[in-house]
Parts: structure tokens; sequence; C-alpha cells
């Protein structure tokens, strides 16, 4: 204890105390640790070749010399732009320079943490001062919920949204005659965007097409003696909208009470529909989708989910038509996190009396061509099921270019094979749509999407380590591996799409396959080895590649 009463002492000199500490003695910490800003307007650019406004902060503290304050400027938006730290001196002040500053105001937070506890002391300021060279986006970057803080330009205010990019003006307010250059500031620097000469006004003014991404816009302003640069203007360009479409019920389908998800007409059709909406920033967004009659009526809101992170949305909607047939237009409305929107249309022919049809089968990926005649193109067997007011009619079916036919046979079922592809091998997603008609002339028409898939990937092998081309001839000095016995070459099998690849080797030893995913190391013999590599699609299709020689000598 012989050591603290001259630390004592010094601290109660500050601390509004003094006298040392003994037992029995009061507490050294008497009062609260006081702290306050002492600037309340900054009317001066301290340093006017910094971007925006630099000032000067007073910070008055009870806090001991050698006590480190922390000081906190807050933006516009309410986030903590920079911070700041000062030693407090021998008579409670501490002073931080060049201090960037918000126009018109800025909030700034003073605070110390010391052996007598943490206070802190936050005031805004009033920021008088021009900094002479003032950038300014029109449109101004729009306030964004899911982007907050950070502004966003989107075609929501792109005052071209039909021309590419964000269609934006740069105005800088200096002084008249100074020369004003725009910059795009970037991870490696400043890039130079354009250059021009203030107006009687002190403006100048850039037309600028912004692409998508993070951009921070800047200014400097220089005139015959002095070099004044402006604050960064911060937004997010996002001009490229989603898209959007309803999936279920296909296009051009005729909704019939096959289609009513509790199976009582008395309260209509009740239509569960599913939409997509592609992009990269649409997951957990709304989306909406409204009806009506095409005759006449009021449209009606579908109660919608958000888009889930598949891209789906889905709905329901009550037709209740007063006869049929009817139809029923439908508007599907969606937007990303930045604003962007799209809309998708699609007609629904509603009949209570047309017959309902349905595709039974096929439901997954067609890997075989059911017709093997060669130079006919690909072929599908398609089952569909029709109600017995169908029974003996005709079903047509569409597919491309392609047309076929079928009669429902008395089970209610209709066979037909439809040429999906015109090549063979092929692979395709192709869409079908097939129409009956009942006795009293109500058509239906269904629509189904295949897979047919029998074209095999192509498949390449080539020896990577050693470099070498097929044919070739190695010694032992080729080896890429000394230390396991013999000799070792690397391989590499490629097949773009494939779901497993394998790597084959033969020779005088025998036959040897492994499957691969990246570089192999295979050991070869005396003599000749017949490397090929071959590989599985996801619809079973298995591609071989050419064979491979390469001779070991003895």
């Amino acid at each position: 204890m012989r050591g603290l009463p001259t630390f004592v002492a010094a601290l109660g000199a500050v601390l509004g105390f003094v006298g040392g500490v003994g037992c029995g003695d009061e507490p050294i910490c008497q009062s609260d640790v006081f702290i306050a800003v002492q600037t309340s307007q900054i009317v001066s650019d301290v340093d006017r070749a910094a971007p925006g406004i630099q000032a000067e902060i007073a910070v008055r503290t009870s806090a001991a010399a050698g006590e480190l304050i922390r000081l906190e400027v807050v933006n516009p938006d309410g986030v903590i732009a920079t911070r700041h730290e000062a030693i407090v001196d021998g008579r409670g002040n501490a002073v931080f320079l060049g201090v960037p500053m918000f126009t018109p105001r800025t909030t700034v937070r003073a605070s110390v943490d010391t052996f007598c506890g943490f206070t802190s002391n936050e005031v805004t300021v009033d920021v008088l001062a021009a900094s002479g060279c003032e950038l300014a986006l029109t449109p101004a970057p729009e306030v964004n919920p899911f982007y907050a803080p950070l502004g966003v330009l989107s075609t929501t205010s792109d005052p071209d949204p039909t021309t590419a990019g964000y269609q934006a003006t740069a105005t800088v307010t200096t002084r008249p005659g100074w020369t004003v250059e725009l910059l795009r500031s970037t991870v490696t620097g400043d890039d130079p965007l354009a250059s021009t000469t203030a107006t009687a006004d002190g403006t100048a003014t850039f037309t600028r097409t912004l692409g998508d991404g993070l951009v921070v816009l800047r200014a400097i302003c220089r005139g015959p003696a002095e070099l004044v640069a402006s604050l960064g203007v911060t937004a997010l360009v996002d001009t490229t909208p989603p898209t959007c479409r309803l999936t279920a019920p296909f296009a051009g389908s005729t909704i019939t009470p096959r289609f009513d998800t509790n199976a009582n007409l008395a309260d209509g059709i009740q239509l569960a529909l599913a939409a997509e909406v592609a992009g990269t920033d649409v997951d957990g967004e709304p989306t909406t989708l409204v009806y009506q009659p095409t005759a006449s009526g009021a449209p009606v809101s579908a109660t919608t989910t958000a888009v889930d992170a598949n891209g789906r949305s889905t709905a329901v909607a009550s037709l209740m038509p007063a006869t049929t047939p009817a139809s029923f237009a439908f508007k599907l409305g969606a937007r990303d996190h930045a604003g962007n929107t799209c809309e998708a249309t699609e007609t629904y022919d509603v009949s209570y009396g047309a017959c309902d049809l349905a595709v039974v089968t096929p439901v997954t990926v067609i890997d075989r061509d059911a017709n093997t005649a060669a130079g006919d193109g690909s072929q599908i067997d398609i089952t569909l099921a029709a109600s017995s007011g169908c029974v003996g009619r005709t079903v047509t079916a569409t597919c491309g270019g392609n047309a076929s036919t079928a009669v429902v046979e008395a089970n209610g079922r209709a066979a037909v094979r439809a040429t999906i592809c015109s090549s063979s091998p092929c692979e395709i997603e192709a869409t079908c749509t097939f129409t009956v008609t009942n006795a009293a002339a109500l058509a239906t028409e269904t629509t189904a999407a295949f897979r047919f898939d029998d074209q095999p990937p192509t498949v390449f092998v080539e020896l990577v380590a050693p470099l070498l081309a097929c044919g070739s001839s190695v010694t032992a000095a080729s080896d890429v591996d000394p230390t396991t016995d013999g000799v070792q070459l690397t391989a590499r099998v490629t097949a773009s799409g494939a779901a497993n690849r394998f790597l084959e080797v033969s020779n005088t030893v025998g036959s040897f396959t492994q499957g691969v995913s990246g570089d192999h190391v295979f050991t070869v013999v005396a003599g000749l080895n017949r490397i090929t590599g071959s590989a599985v699609d996801g619809a079973g299709n298995r591609g071989t590649s050419a064979t491979c020689n390469v001779t070991l000598a003895n």
C-alpha cells in the first residue's frame, strides 16, 4: 500500500478530491466519470483535399490524463461510419482532428471506460460548412428494407427501364469554372469516368449508364490553386428483373371437375396453382395472383405463398362460373429483393361437361426409343386416362410439329405413341398437348412435359502426367510415383454432365476398371496398355471414349 498515495493523489486531483488512501478512508471514486462533446456545429472544413467535410471535434471529460477517449461517427442511416481515438490531456480535454462529417447534421458519440466506470455522451452536430464539391445522384437511391442501409437503383426508379442498365444523372455542386472529374471507386482504386467544367451556376452534370452491382461514385473538383473531393455516393444497382410463369395447370389446360381439390362443384372448382419465379434474389419475396372471368366479373386476389428457396410459389383460386364453358384470366406478379418486378398471364377454359383427360404415364425420364426403327426420330409411349364421356373418342397428341392419335378404350385409357424428337439418339425436354372432344362437342385440352434422354455422354481420356499423346512409348523414367512398385502414369477422364466416370486399363496382366472423380494414377506394365474412359449420366446412358494406347518399353 505504500506506493498507492502518490497515484491516488494524482487521480484525486482530477476527480475533485485530494489525499491518500489508507484503512478506513473514503473510496477513491467519489463521483461518476463525466464526458461531454463540446462541438455543436461545424462551420469550416479543416481538410478540403479530403473527401467530404473534415471537422475538429472537442471533448471534455473528468477522466484522468492519459485515458483513452473513443469517438464514433454515425451516418444518416444510423450506422457507425467511422471510429476515432484520442488521449485525454492534463486539463481533461481530448481533441479529434480530421473527423469526416455528414451534411446537414451528424451524430457523434464519445465514450470513456475507466477504473471508476464507463460513460458516454451522444450529440447531433450541425454541419454548416460546404465542402465545395458535393455529389448527388438523380434519381436518388431508393430506400430498400432488404438492403438497408444501402440504397438501391432498380427499374422502379430508372428513368428509362427499357434501356439496359440504370440511367443515372450525377450532379456535382462546386464553384463556377472549376474542373470536375467523376470517378468510380473500386477495390483497386479510382477509375475515371468523365470530366467537365462547372457551369456559371457552379454545377457539373454527368449522365451515366450504370451496370448491375455495387457502385461507389465520387467527384474531385479542381480550382486554380485548390483541390476538393466529394463524399462517395454508394448504391446497389439491380436492373435485372426476375422471370415468372404459371407452371400448373399447364398452359392451355381445360379445367374440368378433376381439378377440383375438394370434389364439390357446389362451391365451384377449387383450383390449385403453382408458379415459378426465377432469379438469384427472390427467396422469401411475396407473389400476387389475380383472376377474373374473361366475359365479365370483378377481379379476385388468390391467397399465395412467398417464393421458396427453389423459386416456387403456390396458390388456390375459387372458380365459380355461372355457366360453363367459361374462361378465366390469371395474372401472376412477383418481385426480387431490389424491387424489380415480373408478370405472367394465363387463360384457362373451364368446362363442367367436358371429359376429364390426364396423363398417366410416363412420369419419369424416358431413356429408350419406343420405336427402334432407324431414321424416324425418337418415340415415346404415353398413356392417358379419360372419363366415360369420351370412351370411343379420338385423342390427338401434338409434340412439337408432330401429331399422332389414339382412341379412348372402354377402360378409359388411350395409348399414344408420339414422336418427341426428330433425331435418335436424343436428349430433350418437350411439351405435348392432348385434346379430345366429347359427343356434345365440348373439347378438353391438357398439357404435359416429358424428358427424353437416350443420348450417352461424350467421353474423353487423356494422359496428363507426364503429358503424353495416345500411342506414345514410355520408360521407367516417366514414373510419376517412384515410391510405388511399377511405373505409374496419370490419366484424366472428362465427360460433361456425367454422374459417374470410370477408367479401364487393359494389358497382359488383365483388365481393371476404377471409378474416378479427378486425375487418376494407374500402373502400366511392360508392353501394350489400353486405356479407355467411360461415363454414365443421370438417365443411365453410358458413353465410352476412344482407346488410348501407351507402351511401356522393357
